[in-house]
């Protein structure tokens, strides 16, 4: 996250700020994920960075989960669509990616962050860089210029996504 924080701040306009500064601490710790999704109170997107695990080695797929709020759901699911296509080009994982929504028994998100982030009338998605349970995923994961790789792509798309140009102009 580090580096799609410096990769973003790169765009004039574009304002990042995390919910975990500090990588020494348990994720989650001291706020839940439906805390740390509230965080992102008037921002124009909460982004979610993970990789996932399965059963499976052979899984090897980019993920995007997106809230299930009717009012925030295009731009979810418009960024989601976009960030899973450039990291899983920029991986070269073998598997088309996924975006998908998932909702509890009362229509809320099933994800606290997504819930959190909607509590407060903000997008957010969950991205998943593939899977770590993967032994291909998770080396390219291992390296620095790899993740730099994708921090480098994936705040293009953010930014283009949202009308900002590396000059500052709007698209």
């Amino acid at each position: 996250h580090r580096y799609l924080e410096a990769e973003l701040e790169k765009y004039p306009g574009i304002i990042v700020e995390t919910t975990r500064p500090d990588n020494s601490k348990a994720i989650g710790l001291p706020l839940g994920p439906f805390d740390r999704g509230a965080m992102g109170s008037g921002y124009d997107l909460v982004l979610s960075l993970h990789s996932n695990a399965c059963g499976s080695e052979s899984v090897n797929r980019v993920v995007g989960i997106t809230t299930v709020n009717k009012q925030l759901y295009a731009i979810s699911r418009g960024i989601g669509v976009r960030l899973t296509d450039v990291v899983t080009d920029v991986m070269g994982v073998s598997q088309k990616p996924s975006v998908y929504d998932k909702a509890q028994d009362d229509g809320q998100d099933w994800y606290g962050i997504n819930r959190g982030a909607s509590s407060v009338g903000d997008p957010s998605l969950i991205l998943e860089h593939s899977f770590h349970t993967n032994r291909a995923a998770a080396t390219w994961l291992l390296s620095d210029s790899n993740k730099l790789k994708l921090a480098v792509a994936e705040a293009e798309t953010i930014a283009a996504y949202f009308g900002t140009r590396p000059d500052g102009t709007m698209a």
